[in-house]
């Protein structure tokens, strides 16, 4: 199996590196999140739509200067594609992955409860699960999947409210660098939408 470069520890040196005084404004934000993942494949030698699935998971937000923040987040996360080969009826390639993401966050300053907020950076995902479904065969397990997934995400969100309750709205695009298969389907490549709320405490 192919290595992948290791993000989490690759994160951990970036946080580690920044002053502890920096760090220090406000303590760590800590919440929940869960929506909607609106997901397909790109690339390959395949024919795919979208597919609708779902994320769900915890987030850990840390002041690093006025405005600036870094964003960890630990998500399930449904991936894949609807199959449009005409031979197969109503089939959709699942994967399902946990992710984490290491982001750098902008707040745009607002002298309101409601703060716009802009992440970009890496992501890496382990698969806990692949498996082909339709309605011919019912559901079967999908060889020649890599374990591990890298990627990128941007988005942008809003955060309503003040204090350490605050509800989350977020929006972010995930496009996967490494393929997520070494089959037939050839280089094809994860692509996530994902829309979320949250809740911080």
């Amino acid at each position: 199996m192919r290595s992948r470069p290791p993000i989490a520890a690759l994160a951990a040196l970036v946080l580690g590196l920044v002053p502890a005084a920096a760090r220090a404004q406000n303590p760590p934000e800590w919440g929940v999140r869960g929506g909607l993942s609106i997901s397909s494949l790109h690339g390959g030698r395949g024919s795919f739509d979208s597919k609708l699935g779902v994320v769900a998971g915890a987030f850990g937000v840390y002041d690093l200067a006025t405005d600036f923040r870094l964003e960890g987040d630990a998500l399930f996360t449904m991936k894949g594609a609807r199959d449009n080969n005409p031979a197969v009826s109503n089939a959709f390639v699942i994967l399902d992955y946990v992710e984490t993401m290491i982001l750098a966050r902008y707040d745009l300053p607002t002298d309101s409860a409601v703060i716009p907020h802009f992440v970009f950076g890496p992501t890496a995902a382990i698969l806990v699960s692949g498996r082909y479904r339709g309605d011919s065969f019912g559901s079967r397990p999908l060889p020649g999947t890599w374990t591990i997934e890298s990627g990128l995400a941007a988005g942008a969100g809003i955060d309503l409210g003040a204090g350490s309750h605050k509800v989350v709205l977020d929006a972010r695009y995930v496009l996967g660098i490494s393929p997520a298969f070494r089959n037939s389907i050839g280089d094809a490549r994860n692509g996530v939408l994902t829309l979320t709320g949250g809740v911080t405490f």
